[in-house]
């Protein structure tokens, strides 16, 4: 973690606000230890881990709603028959963070990860078709 806003070169505001306000401080690692303890409703899907956040698909489009998070918050698919899914958040939007695309030649699906941007959002929605 950056030791002060100075050190930080992200473009994510609410964070770098909060290390002007709160410089080299303990509260910057409780924010998130304390902002990242999500809770997740899936249909779709089931949750294997709450942090990171891994959904292992049971249909092909899974809708997720997430309460609380903190910066970039990593999000894992798997089961996934298509490579070509694309995630939306709940404007309709598509989401361009996609990190990595995997394939399990064992159960030949894949697994799409994400990093969402959930600061300043205490509820998100998402759809994943």
């Amino acid at each position: 973690f950056p030791y002060s806003s100075d050190d930080y070169y992200g473009d994510n505001e609410v964070f770098k606000v909060h290390l002007q306000e709160n410089p080299a401080s303990w509260k910057t690692i409780h924010r998130e230890a304390v902002g990242n303890n999500l809770s997740v409703d899936v249909t779709g899907g089931e949750v294997i881990e709450n942090y990171p956040l891994i959904i292992r698909a049971t249909e092909s489009s899974i809708d997720l709603t997430i309460t609380g998070g903190v910066g970039a918050v990593p999000i894992r698919f798997e089961g996934l028959k298509s490579k070509t899914c694309k995630l939306y958040d709940d404007s309709g939007a598509l989401s361009d963070e996609l990190y990595d695309l995997g394939f399990d030649t064992k159960t030949s699906t894949y697994s799409m990860a994400f990093n969402l941007l959930l600061d300043g959002r205490p509820t998100s929605f998402w759809t994943l078709k």
